[in-house]
Formats: C-alpha cells, sequence, structure tokens
C-alpha cells in the first residue's frame, strides 16, 4: 500500500482559511479607475475676469485625475459669459477646456 499524505485537521482548517480569504480578498475588490458620482467635483464659478480664466486652465491641467469640471459660472457682465465659454486669443475657454458649456447665471444667489 502506498504511503498517503495525511492531512491533519489543523492543517485542512489552515489550507481552508488561506483558501476562503484569498477567493474573499480577490472578489470584493474595487475596479481600479472606477469613480462615482460622489466622486465627482462640480465647480461654479463667480466672476469671470481674469483670476477665473487663470483657475479653469489649472483646473483643466487636473479634470481627468481629480474628476472635476465647471457647471455653472456667473458674471454680472453678459459680455464675458462668451468669452469664458468661447474664449479669445489668450484664453481657450471653458467649452474647449472641459468639453461641456456651462450654465449661465447673472445672480450668484441662484448659482
Amino acid at each position: 500500500m502506498e504511503n498517503q499524505n495525511q492531512l491533519s485537521r489543523r492543517g485542512f482548517i489552515q489550507t481552508t482559511a488561506y483558501g476562503a480569504a484569498a477567493t474573499a480578498a480577490f472578489t470584493s475588490a474595487p475596479s481600479v479607475g472606477v469613480t462615482g458620482a460622489n466622486d465627482r467635483i462640480n465647480i461654479g464659478v463667480i466672476g469671470l475676469g481674469t483670476i477665473a480664466k487663470n483657475h479653469a486652465k489649472k483646473l483643466a491641467e487636473i479634470k481627468d485625475e481629480d474628476n472635476c469640471s465647471i457647471v455653472a459660472i456667473c458674471d454680472i457682465w453678459s459680455q464675458r459669459f462668451n468669452e469664458y465659454v468661447d474664449g479669445n486669443p489668450d484664453f481657450p475657454g471653458v467649452k474647449a477646456l472641459f468639453g461641456t458649456t456651462p450654465t449661465q447665471y447673472r445672480d450668484y444667489r441662484e448659482l
């Protein structure tokens, strides 16, 4: 008769526990790179002058890794809306930077 490798009760429990832990670790791991709805940062900008344009440029540099976008803008001067959205020679515009057109407000309390 061949010598069979006997597994002790302790060895059986230990092996089973390792297998269960490995299975749980691989099946419950979150998907890498998937962001939930609560991880999105929506930004509203009040005042569309030079500082707001510089902020938009910097936000565009990190928009993919930080999942952020400018979704609303507010200014009392209507000519600044078009310049901020569509751009000018010094600023490409948020439509080009983010791919969307933000909602426009004239009163910051509505934003």
